[in-house]
């Protein structure tokens, strides 16, 4: 994931002589890669990479912690002027007792919300500062509202949203799974209907207001008229937010937030922040309780770790006064305990440090994966059965595939799913294939147990050429009870040809193998009468036969196959 944030809003709250150019190559050497830089007007636009795993790096909170711990390795003067992350709680604000709002929660789709309702709305244009943020980051500027909900997004990484409180009826949230078939105007202008199962919004009436995660609704947007709105914080469930954004192909930043997972805790920082700016940007006021619906919030975990143990795993002798600092400059609580360090993880590292490990790799990146000396292992040559056994099956493939190739035949690479059409022309039974649940394709659902179908259709796609002679080796998937599949490695031959001939060339690379065939009558939906079961020293291997008349006659061809297990 990529994000773009401008330079001066990093800057705004960390205080560096590191210029750009030294933040952009330091950063990148032992943090998030910063791609590219972008000099806009008296600002610089950072184009950063996020990988998956690391979801708090996108904003410009987690950017922020990251040069905080990396700079000073680099002899860079750091000091954090805002920690957006941990300057901010529940109880800085006043809240009034109204009780305007009612929200239903089911907490297996939305962890957290935190809420509030603010009248005296005033609506204009925003404030320089934040109008230059949007535009830089590519986000059009709308109104202060909106755009106040966005410019959270990109400091906290926390997707906001804000309601027009007067279209929500009854003042009732009620956050449930859609049913199939629902429809929902979006802010896109475009309806769309829900496959079922996705997180919703629904009002006093009824009426959807809101795709959760993924965009708002329509009917519940902030206008000129708005007087009164919802100030509406939630974590998702990023299972339901990835199948909803996936299956409606309505994607936008927010849901690319929640599909990798953004932690309960910055509900909290994010929502203040919110307010503080909604009361300076918009003259609203805070008129109800505060709403802050959870079950159970993260409890920091603690990692014992010692500096020897990180110095064994690194290779290289680490200071442990380093080890110390680099883990507290990156927001990690450090504590001595004899020789061990105690390690607490805080809220925005919860879903990728677990164990020991996690935390020496936290110290060999900052540290510097370039300033460690390289030193060649100590190695020593073990004879592994698994390893020879694959040695093995490697060159007899080798062996197979170059004498075919020799002999005129052509490799194909094929999915290894099959469509039901396809199943039905070979007079399989659906039933008995392993079926993807969700196919990128009606062609490909059914894993395939042979290789001729595959190859079959190939013959279909090219019947300008004549005498073709195809071959595959690929895995074949058989059903297992209560286990993954079987994986079978087979090579399938299917070639215009008479059944004689097949027999010689099966003859020529067995014996390329090392090892003897024998053929005994057998039957298959798809074969003539002309099917034989293939043996080796008695020893079930495949199958050999001539397709039935009506799979010849849509080819044109007369067509004979061969189909080999490894094993």
């Amino acid at each position: 994931m990529n994000i773009l944030l401008p330079y001066s809003s990093i800057k705004k709250r960390l205080v560096t002589n590191a210029t750009v150019e030294e933040f952009q190559r330091f950063l990148s050497l032992c943090g998030p890669s910063i791609e590219r830089v972008e000099k806009v007007n008296n600002d610089y636009v950072l184009d950063i990479e996020v990988t998956t795993n690391r979801i708090d790096m996108a904003c410009v909170a987690g950017i922020v912690q990251e040069a905080n711990a990396i700079l000073p390795l680099f002899d860079k003067k750091v000091s954090v002027s805002e920690n957006l992350l941990t300057d901010y709680s529940f109880s800085q604000l006043d809240f009034p007792k109204e009780d305007l709002l009612h929200i239903t929660n089911d907490f297996s789709l939305s962890p957290r919300i935190a809420a509030v309702v603010f009248d005296n709305i005033l609506l204009h244009e925003s404030s320089e500062e934040i109008r230059s943020f949007l535009e830089k980051v590519g986000v059009r500027p709308i109104n202060n509202v909106v755009d106040i909900s966005n410019y959270l997004m990109y400091l906290f990484g926390q997707p906001v949203h804000i309601f027009d409180y007067d279209k929500i009826s009854g003042g009732i949230i009620k956050v449930r799974k859609s049913r199939k078939g629902e429809k929902i105007a979006l802010l896109d202008e475009k309806t769309y209907t829900l496959p079922g199962n996705d997180i919703v919004i629904e009002d006093g009436d009824g009426k959807l207001i809101d795709l959760c995660g993924i965009m708002g609704g329509k009917t519940s947007e902030v206008d000129k008229h708005t007087k009164r709105i919802v100030l509406f914080v939630p974590s998702y469930s990023k299972k339901y937010i990835r199948k909803t954004s996936m299956l409606t192909a309505a994607r936008g930043t927010a849901s690319k937030y929640y599909e990798k997972g953004v932690d309960t805790a910055r509900v909290e920082p994010t929502f203040v922040y919110g307010v503080k700016l909604l009361t300076e940007h918009a003259q609203a006021r805070v008129s109800c309780r505060l709403i802050d619906l959870h079950e159970t919030l993260y409890t920091p975990r603690s990692i014992s770790v010692t500096t020897q143990y990180i110095t064994n795993m690194i290779g290289e002798s680490v200071d442990e006064h380093l080890v110390e600092n680099i883990l507290s400059s990156l927001g990690f609580g450090v504590t001595r305990n004899g020789k061990s360090i105690q390690v607490t993880v805080p809220f925005w590292r919860q879903f990728d440090v677990f164990e020991p490990h996690d935390i020496v790799e936290e110290v060999a990146r900052i540290y510097g994966y370039h300033t460690i000396k390289e030193v060649m292992s100590p190695f020593s040559l073990v004879r592994d059965e698994k390893v020879r056994e694959f040695e093995e099956s490697y060159r007899a493939e080798t062996v197979v595939k170059t004498y075919l190739r020799d002999t005129g035949f052509i490799e194909m690479y094929n999915y290894s799913m099959l469509s039901l059409e396809m199943l039905n022309q070979f007079l399989y039974d659906p039933k008995s294939h392993l079926r993807i649940s969700n196919p990128i394709s009606e062609d490909l659902v059914y894993m395939r147990q042979s290789i001729i179908p595959s190859l079959y259709k190939n013959m279909l796609d090219n019947t300008q050429f004549e005498h073709l002679s195809l071959f595959e080796i690929a895995n074949v998937y058989m059903p297992q009870v209560n286990d993954l599949p079987n994986e079978v490695r087979t090579v399938g031959i299917l070639v215009e040809d008479t059944f004689s001939s097949l027999k010689a060339i099966l003859q020529s690379f067995v014996q390329l193998l090392n090892t003897t065939i024998e053929y005994k009558n057998a039957s298959l939906s798809y074969a003539t009468n002309e099917c034989v079961g293939l043996y080796s020293d008695d020893v079930f291997a495949g199958y050999a036969g001539r397709l039935l008349p009506i799979l010849e006659q849509k080819a044109g061809k007369q067509l004979v196959f061969a189909q080999l297990q490894w094993d």
